[in-house]
Order: structure tokens, then C-alpha cells, then sequence
């Protein structure tokens, strides 16, 4: 060890510097020129600057160097080795001769009066302990950020108060920044208790802070961000990943601290012991993919330690909040121990584990396959809430059976399963639903790994809903296959077992979802679902699967007249179309009417038919099937257009498409008067009549009126019944199969409903709130007249028998 201005042996007396500034460097030569300028230009004068260098490799010394010969307060102390930044810090409180202590990282900076109103504080207190804030710098923006743990707004009670460790709730403890700057102490103090940091691991701030609280008797806190952290990829405080297995060592300091004294103990022992767990998994987690296995290791014979040795186990879990009490099991079960202590322990613990995620690992990387293990280690809902199995059925990848062995044996949520034979995807992830208990299960392969909070997330949504099945986003992918993906996925274990052709295999030799699993109940349906696409999938994968697609006839008829009704009114033709389209793509390319005929329930079947007799096509098939199919419409409802606009055309058309009665019972007739027809409404419906084989249209004579236009009509229709539509109501979904059941169970001649909101009994004389049976209309020669711009039908209508008033709103205004 040499110094520049004094040696070890003959440091210069001089008792009257009031504090000491001690800053550990190594490779600092980018930053270092600041933080000695800050320093240096302290408002308080009576410092010195303590600067060691551990065998820096760049112009770090250079740079303290000429700090030296230009300020007297200056010195170094240059280290032949690297020791490390505690090492470094020992030697600097070993040679201060200030009355206080502060340390300074060589990439951070003070504020230039922070050091007088520090010591202001401290001499007018008598502190042994003095906090202040730190303040983070993002080193490429160059911006000033807070954090909670620096800012310590959770001691906000204790400003400008004297207190100590005896006045604190024991939960603050460990929330209290253990950095070594960022506070001011005094030396003799330290000193005078022995307390130095710890040389041979890293994390050594942590005991050395908590030692130092624990024993300081007057402590205080500056609400001042005196000190700025500079934050960036090489600091002296980002340590390499193999560096956090140190933090095994620094948390038994800690407790080794705590037990010192049965005061501490008693008092810390639940935040420690919640400290240390969540402490270990944080670095668990962030430990690089090749340390893992050996971290958890060492976590194991670290807690056994505590179990066997000291018989703390009553005292570990008593005192663990519920995740971090999940975590602990989890450990305490991984361990591989004769010991009969932990054996017993052991059979007292139940885990629980609600997932169970399912891993095919043929032909994957000793790298790939430590990604995915680290994967489902991050995730925020909790390793310990997982149940992974690992299933390979290659032998030639020595290594990566090597791996899962250990993986087998080291976790105890982790289980490996080697197949003596190849198996089908499908068999092999069957095999790890069938020996899981898990309530609930994903399935992986090689090419995927979970984001953090994707599992927690997909649980929470499973839950709340109930579902059977819910699914997640997949970055970068095609969105049609992604609603298909099984990788995405969470099932419950039930849905699984009960549902065994849920997965379908492709022509590249993958496995997707059956596109009707969407139809089913419990299951979260992708985001602007496409129906239609699944079912033109399904077809495809029914052409070599007849089995299924009999299964599956009324659920993809169910989505193609759900879909026809509940699409807005500007895509029912669109609709319809792709609806004509796949039926002529099921009787010609897959040749499945047959199939569909003799399985299509009696709800659906009036639909196919329906479908087929409005196809346009020439095809033998198709015309030979039209030819043998007999409509069934007794209802016609009539509709007078004129001043109607393009959007109320398509409004009444979708309204009576969503009668739950069924489209395909209706006769739809437009009447267009000759002068007042507009050429774009016209083309709208001439277009509807070449779509739906119900739909018709007729030009009549615009001197006729309205009520002597529909005494006429009556001659002309064919249907059973009539309803006449007006533009200023519109139905409900229920109207015309309400009113038309009331007609026909009681074999009644006319029915006559309500108006919303209008206050009326159903005895209106209104013709749209009425079905009339043509029959009677003609046989008793009932007209209609008009009287203020509606029609209404005469009144020795109610003369007659089969007259009944159906007190149900049928009507609502527009």
C-alpha cells in the first residue's frame, strides 16, 4: 500500500479537521474529475479528502494525483491489489482525522454546502448518526430522478428530531438506504464500537449500516438531496452477477448482528427474516441464468443452517408475510436432507401450487433451456405458485438431460420426465396434465418464453372469470394464429380432461386450438374476434377429421347466425355473403351436406336451408338441394318506403333479421310509390332481393293512399299472416315471435300489442302494433283508414271473436 503525500506508519497529526471525506475509486477516471471538484469546493473548508485507489487500471490515479499537488487536503492511498470497495473504506476510516466521517463514491457528487450544514446539524445535536438524502442521475439523459428508498419520506416524522433505533416501528429498519454515503458519522464512534465493513464479500454496506443504527444512540435526518448518485452500467455499485452469491454471507452478518443481542433480535426478528427471503429471491432472480442453481443452493444450506443450528424454523415462518412464507416452503421443501428435522418439517408443508406449466424440451439448447427456466423464476405472481415439468423424449442431448436431472433435484416444484420412446406432442403434454394436481395449466415449448407478469395476469383474469380458457398477447406475431396458439394459453385441468379435441394438428406438423373452443362457455374471447376466419379453419380441419366436425356442426352454425344478427346493420350483407360462402364451400369442396343434414339439430337446420336456397349458383349440387327445400314463411311484414333514407333501409332489414322468431320465417315486401321512389334507396333494396330469397319489392301507383294501398295489398299476399312496419317505431327482438305465437296457440285471428311508454292497454287501433290473419281480413272485409297521418283499422273489428290484446310492449319509438 503507498501513499503520495503520507505513509501508513506516519500519518500527520492534526485533530482539528472536522470532517473527513473518504472515497474509494477504482476505473473512475470518467467521473472522478467531478466528484473531487465538489469536494474540494465545499463551503466547509476543514476537511480533508481521503482518496484510495484499488489497483485502478486506467488514469484514475493520474487524475487524483493532480488533485494532490494543487490542495494539500488531498491524499491517496493506492491499493497493489484490487481489495474492493470495503477493504478500501477501512483503510480510509483507519487514516481519517476528522471529528465526522462521510463517504463519497468517485462517480458521485455533494452539493458544495453540504458538508456545513451536516456538521451544523451533528455538532448542535451531538449526533452519532446523520442521514441525508440521494438524489439519482441517469447518466445518458442526464436527468434528476427520486426513488422512495433515497428520498426516505418514510422518516419524515423524525426531521429535525433526535431519535434512535428504539424509537423506529421495526418494519423501517430495512427500508432505511444501507449505502455507505448519503451520511455523515462520527468517528470516534465508530471507532470506539469496532465497526468496519466487511472485506471479503460484496453488499459489505449492508451490515456494516445496520450495525452502525443499531448502536448509534443519537441519529438524525436532513430533508436535503445533498448528495447526487450518478446511475450508469459500470459504477462501483453494479457488481457482476456471479457477486450475488455473496449476499448469502452479508445476510448471516446481519443476523449473526441481530442475535448478538436479545433485544435486537426480538424486536427485528420479523422484518429481517421478511428482508432475507425477499432478499434472496430479488437476487435470485437477477443472478445470471449459469449461477442459478448454485444461488438457490446456498439458499437452502443457508436456511437449514438456521433451522438445524439454531431451531428457528418456528420463529422464520411465524414471522413471513404470505408470499414471502410461500417462498420459504418452497426452500425448505427443495432441500435435499437426511436430517430428520427437516424431514419432518418437510412433511408439514403444503404447497399448493394452482399452475402447473408444461414444458417440451426435445431438441432445445442448455441455453434455451436455463432462459426458460429463469422465465418462470421471474414471474411476479411467485415461483413458488408454479409447478413446472420439464418432458423430453430425445436421449442424444446428453446435456440437456444433465441439466433437467439437476433441475429435478434441486427444486422441488420442478420435475423432469425422460419418455423411453417418441411420442406425439399431444400424448407427451397429456402425460403432464395427467400427474399434476394444479387446478390450472399452460403449455411451452422451446420457441417461447413468458414475460414476467404474463402468468400472474392470465391466473388473476381465470379467476375473476371463471374461464376455462384465457389467453395472453404474443409479441411479434401473426394475430389470426395467435387467437389459435396453444402457448399463449392458460386451461383449467378439468376443461382439459373433459374436452379431448381441442387441439387439432396442421399441415406443418404444429398444434393449434380448434377454433370452436371459442363458442364454448368459459372461455375469453380474443379481441376483435374473427368468427368467420375460425370457421373456414375449422373446415379445413374437419376435411380429414368427419368425426369431429359432426361434434362440431351446430356450434359453427351457431356462429354464423349469431354473427349474422349481432353484426351492425351496415355489414349484414357482408355477412351474409361469407355465410353463403362457406355453406357452397361445405357442399362442394368438402362434400359435407350430407353430413350436415343427417347431425344438424332442428334450430339450425331451418337456417342451412335458408342459406342454401338464397345461393346463387348454378352448381348441380346446390340447385338439386334448392329444388327439395320448401320455405316456410308465414309472416309477411310490409313495408312503405317512401322517404325513407339509404340507413333507415338497412335499419329495418337488420331489425327484422335479429327476431328471434327467425329471418328465414319472414316475407319481407318493400312498396315504393313510383313519383317519390329515390334511385339510391331503390338500388339498396333491389340489391337486398338478390341477397335474401325473402326479401321482395314492388313500385305502386302514387296517387293510391296509404290505407287503400294496403286494402289492397291483402288480395296479393300469399302468406298466412301480415304485419304492417312503420318508420317512426321499430320491433323488439321478440316482437313478431311474441304476437305470432299468440295467433297461432289460440288460433286467434288478430293480435294486437303495446307501444313503448305509451300508456296503452293494447287495445289501440293502430295497424303496426297488430298480426292480422289474411284470411280473416278478406273473409270479413275489415279495411283500414286513415285518420292524422296513421292507419288504423276499423272498429267493428273488435265486433268479431279472435280479437285478443297481448298486454307486451312490442313497439318502441324511434
Amino acid at each position: 500500500m503507498n501513499s503520495n503525500t503520507k505513509t501508513e506508519d506516519n500519518p500527520p497529526k492534526n485533530d482539528s479537521i472536522d470532517v473527513s471525506i473518504i472515497i474509494p475509486a477504482y476505473n473512475s477516471d470518467k467521473y472522478i474529475e467531478k466528484c473531487l471538484n465538489t469536494a474540494r469546493k465545499q463551503t466547509l473548508k476543514n476537511i480533508e479528502i481521503i482518496c484510495i485507489d484499488d489497483a485502478s487500471t486506467d488514469k484514475t490515479l493520474e487524475i487524483i494525483n493532480n488533485h494532490v499537488r494543487f490542495d494539500k487536503r488531498v491524499c491517496v492511498f493506492t491499493n497493489t491489489t484490487n481489495l474492493g470497495p470495503g477493504a478500501s473504506r477501512n483503510i480510509g476510516i483507519k487514516h481519517a482525522r476528522g471529528k465526522y466521517i462521510t463517504f463519497l463514491d468517485a462517480d458521485d457528487w455533494l452539493d458544495e454546502n453540504t458538508l456545513e450544514c451536516v456538521l451544523k446539524k451533528s455538532e448542535e445535536n451531538n449526533l452519532d448518526l446523520l442521514l441525508f438524502k440521494l438524489i439519482n442521475m441517469n447518466n445518458i439523459t442526464k436527468l434528476l430522478y427520486k426513488t422512495e428508498t433515497y428520498s426516505m419520506n418514510f422518516l419524515e416524522k423524525y426531521y429535525n428530531r433526535v431519535f434512535n433505533h428504539d424509537d423506529i416501528s421495526a418494519n423501517i429498519l430495512f427500508k432505511i438506504p444501507v449505502t455507505a454515503p448519503g451520511k455523515l458519522y462520527l468517528r470516534s464512534f465508530l471507532l470506539e464500537n469496532n465497526i468496519r465493513f466487511n472485506e471479503t464479500t460484496m453488499y459489505e454496506d449492508n451490515p456494516f449500516f445496520i450495525e452502525t443504527f443499531l448502536k448509534a444512540r443519537r441519529v438524525s435526518v436532513v430533508d436535503e438531496y445533498f448528495y447526487k448518485r450518478r446511475v450508469h452500467s459500470d459504477s462501483l455499485t453494479s457488481n457482476t452477477k456471479k457477486d450475488m452469491m455473496d449476499i448469502h454471507n452479508v445476510l448471516d452478518e446481519i443476523f449473526s448482528i441481530l442475535k448478538s443481542n436479545d433485544s435486537y433480535y426480538m424486536k427485528y426478528k420479523l422484518s429481517f427474516y421478511d428482508f432475507m427471503i425477499h432478499t434472496l429471491l430479488n437476487r435470485f432472480q437477477k443472478i445470471d441464468n449459469e449461477f442459478k442453481n448454485d444461488f438457490f443452493n446456498k439458499t437452502k444450506s443457508l436456511i437449514e443452517k438456521y433451522i438445524v443450528e439454531y431451531d428457528l424454523n418456528d420463529d422464520i415462518k411465524y414471522n413471513l408475510s404470505k408470499n414471502n412464507l410461500r417462498t420459504y416452503n418452497l426452500i425448505v421443501k427443495s432441500m435435499n436432507s437426511e436430517n430428520n428435522i427437516i424431514k419432518d418439517i418437510q412433511e408439514n408443508i403444503s404447497l399448493n401450487t394452482p399452475i402447473a406449466s408444461i414444458v417440451y424440451c426435445d431438441d432445445i439448447t442448455v441455453s434455451r433451456l436455463n432462459e426458460i427456466l429463469n422465465s418462470f423464476i421471474n414471474q411476479t405472481m411467485g415461483f413458488s405458485y408454479l409447478d413446472i415439468i420439464f418432458i423430453s423424449s430425445t436421449k442424444r442431448l446428453k446435456d440437456v438431460q444433465k441439466l433437467l436431472k439437476i433441475y429435478d433435484k434441486t427444486y422441488y416444484n420442478i420435475h423432469y420426465i425422460q419418455l423411453e420412446e417418441d411420442m406425439s406432442l399431444l400424448d407427451i403434454y397429456s402425460i403432464g396434465i395427467n400427474m399434476t394436481d394444479c387446478s390450472y395449466i399452460t403449455l411451452l415449448d422451446k420457441n417461447h418464453v413468458y414475460k414476467d407478469h404474463v402468468l400472474k395476469n392470465l391466473f388473476r383474469n381465470m379467476k375473476e372469470n371463471e374461464y376455462n380458457m384465457a389467453h395472453t398477447n404474443i409479441n411479434d406475431y401473426n394475430k389470426k394464429y395467435m387467437d389459435l396458439e396453444i402457448w399463449n394459453k392458460m386451461f383449467t385441468k378439468k376443461f382439459l380432461v373433459d374436452n379431448q379435441n381441442i387441439f387439432f394438428k396442421t399441415e406443418k406438423n404444429t398444434y393449434l386450438i380448434n377454433p370452436l373452443v371459442y363458442l364454448k362457455k368459459g372461455i375469453m374471447e380474443p379481441e376483435n374476434l374473427n368468427q368467420m376466419a375460425l370457421v373456414y379453419d375449422m373446415l379445413k380441419y374437419c376435411e380429414t377429421n368427419k368425426n369431429e366436425f359432426i361434434k362440431q356442426i351446430d356450434f359453427m352454425m351457431d356462429i354464423l347466425q349469431s354473427n349474422f344478427k349481432k353484426i351492425e346493420h351496415t355489414y349484414k350483407n357482408s355477412c351474409f355473403i361469407q355465410i353463403q360462402a362457406i355453406v357452397e364451400c361445405c357442399i362442394i369442396k368438402y362434400e359435407l351436406n350430407d353430413i350436415i343434414i343427417k347431425n344438424i339439430s332442428k334450430e339450425h337446420r331451418e337456417f342451412y336451408n335458408y342459406v342454401i336456397s338464397s345461393l346463387k349458383s348454378k352448381n348441380y349440387p346446390i340447385t338439386k338441394l334448392q329444388k327439395n327445400i320448401i320455405p316456410n314463411r308465414p309472416v309477411t311484414v310490409v313495408v312503405k318506403c317512401d322517404k325513407y333514407s339509404i340507413d333507415k333501409i338497412n335499419r329495418v332489414v337488420s331489425n327484422l333479421i335479429n327476431q328471434s322468431f327467425g329471418f328465414s320465417f319472414i316475407e319481407v315486401l318493400f312498396v315504393i310509390e313510383y313519383a317519390s321512389k329515390d334511385s339510391d334507396v331503390e338500388h339498396v333494396i333491389k340489391n337486398y332481393t338478390k341477397i335474401y330469397p325473402n326479401i321482395e319489392y314492388m313500385v305502386v301507383d302514387n296517387n293510391l293512399d296509404e290505407d287503400k294501398l294496403y286494402n289492397k295489398l291483402i288480395d296479393d299476399i300469399d302468406t298466412q299472416f301480415v304485419m304492417f312496419y312503420n318508420k317512426k317505431y321499430s320491433y323488439i327482438p321478440n316482437t313478431i315471435k311474441y304476437i305470432f305465437r299468440t295467433v297461432r296457440k289460440g288460433n286467434m285471428h288478430v293480435a294486437s300489442g303495446i307501444i313503448e311508454d305509451s300508456g296503452d292497454d293494447g287495445s289501440n287501433e293502430l295497424i303496426w302494433t297488430k298480426i292480422f290473419k289474411i284470411k280473416f281480413l278478406k273473409e270479413a272485409n275489415i279495411k283500414f283508414y286513415m285518420k292524422e297521418n296513421d292507419i288504423f283499422v276499423e272498429k267493428r273489428m273488435y265486433n268479431r271473436k279472435g280479437i285478443v290484446n297481448v298486454p307486451i310492449i312490442i313497439l318502441k319509438k324511434e
